[in-house]
C-alpha cells in the first residue's frame, strides 16, 4: 500500500475513534461531577456563602458540642466518680458518647450518668463500680478495631491521635481493667464509606471487636444499630431494612450470631433498630435527644444488671476457690 493509501487508512480509524468517543455514554462519576459544576456555576455569590457559613457552622457547632462532652467527661471521670474495684465501658460512636443528650457542668452524657445511677440504686449489687464513657463522635466499627493503627478520622485530636481500641484497653487504667464492655457501634458505617454499607464490613469489625474482649475475660453487650442510613440506601433496599437489618442478624441470630458463638460472655444489648428510637431526635435526625437516651438506658439497665449479678457470682466464685486452697 502506498503511502497516500496508509494515510487514509489510518485516518479513517482515527475518525472512528473520535466518534465513538463522542457518542460514548458518559460514566455515572462523570455525570455527578458535571452536575455539580453546573449546580455551583448556577448559584449566585450569595448562596454559595450561604452554604458555606453553613457548612462552618455545622463544623464548629459539631466540634464545640463535642469538646463540652469530652470536657464534662474527664470532670466526671477524675473527680465526680471515684475509682472502683470493678467497671463497665461503654465504648463506640456519638451515641455511645451521648452526644445530643442535655449535659450540664460535671455531668456525663448518654447512658453513662444513668447506668450509674442505676446500679447504685439496686440493692443485689454489693460490688462498687464505675461506669466509663469512652465514645467517640461519628467512629466507625473498623476504626474501633483491635488492629487499627490509625487514628479515628474525625477528632483525633481528643484522642491524642492514638487508634481508638489501645487507648481504651491496653495499659493498667480502669477502662483496660474493666469487667463489662457495652458495644455501640456500627450505626455511622454506612454514613462514612460506600463499604460500610455492606454486612461484611460491620460484622467482621464487630466480630474481631467482640472476640479481642473476650479473650481478655470480659463480658460485652453488643446493641444493635440505629438505623440513620441515607435516604438513596433507603429506597434502593428491597427489604424493609435490608443490609441494615442482616448486620443486626449477625449479632443476634441464634445459631451464627455473636450471642451464639460466645455463650454466657456476649449479651445482645438494646434494639436501636426499633421504630421509638425515631421518634427521639435531635435537630439533625442522626443522633438521640434527652429522651431518646433514657429509653435507650431503661432497655439496657436489665440486661448490664444481668452481666453485673455474673460477675459477683464469678467473684464469689473465686473467692470460695482461695478459701479452700488455704484449707
Amino acid at each position: 500500500m502506498d503511502t497516500v493509501g496508509t494515510f487514509a487508512c489510518t485516518h479513517t480509524h482515527i475518525c472512528e475513534d473520535v466518534y465513538e468517543l463522542e457518542h460514548q455514554a458518559p460514566s455515572q462519576d462523570t455525570l455527578l461531577s458535571l452536575a455539580l459544576v453546573s449546580f455551583v456555576l448556577s448559584m449566585s455569590l450569595f448562596e454559595i456563602l450561604f452554604c458555606a457559613a453553613a457548612w462552618v457552622y455545622s463544623v464548629v457547632s459539631g466540634t464545640s458540642k463535642f469538646l463540652w462532652l469530652k470536657i464534662n467527661r474527664w470532670f466526671d471521670h477524675t473527680y465526680m466518680t471515684r475509682e472502683a474495684s470493678h467497671n463497665i465501658v461503654v465504648i463506640g460512636d456519638s451515641l455511645a458518647a451521648g452526644f445530643g443528650d442535655w449535659v450540664t457542668s460535671g455531668k456525663n452524657a448518654g447512658i453513662t450518668w444513668r447506668l450509674k445511677r442505676g446500679i447504685q440504686e439496686d440493692e443485689n449489687i454489693v460490688l462498687p463500680w464505675k461506669v466509663w464513657n469512652c465514645g467517640h463522635f461519628a467512629a466507625t466499627s473498623d476504626e474501633w478495631n483491635p488492629m487499627a493503627l490509625k487514628p479515628p478520622k474525625y477528632m483525633a485530636w481528643t484522642v491524642f491521635w492514638k487508634s481508638l481500641f489501645s487507648r481504651v484497653f491496653d495499659g493498667s487504667s480502669g477502662t483496660a481493667k474493666s469487667d463489662i464492655v457495652i458495644i455501640i457501634l456500627g450505626s455511622f458505617d454506612c454514613r462514612r464509606s460506600k463499604e460500610g454499607r455492606e454486612v461484611k464490613y460491620t460484622s467482621d469489625n464487630l466480630h474481631a471487636i467482640t472476640e479481642e474482649l473476650v479473650k481478655r475475660g470480659k463480658y460485652v453487650i453488643v446493641c444493635q444499630l440505629l438505623d440513620i442510613r441515607f435516604p438513596d440506601e433507603k429506597e434502593g433496599e428491597q427489604r424493609f431494612m435490608g443490609r441494615h437489618q442482616f448486620k443486626n442478624q449477625c449479632m443476634y441470630h441464634s445459631k451464627t450470631g455473636l450471642v451464639a458463638e460466645f455463650p454466657g460472655k456476649v449479651f445482645v444489648g438494646a434494639n436501636l433498630t426499633h421504630v421509638q428510637y425515631t421518634r427521639h431526635r435531635i435537630l439533625d435526625n442522626i443522633h438521640l435527644n434527652t429522651y431518646g437516651y433514657e429509653l435507650l438506658y431503661k432497655e439496657l439497665l436489665p440486661i448490664v444488671k444481668k452481666a453485673v449479678y455474673r460477675v459477683q457470682l464469678d467473684v464469689a466464685a473465686n473467692l470460695d476457690k482461695e478459701g479452700k486452697k488455704g484449707k
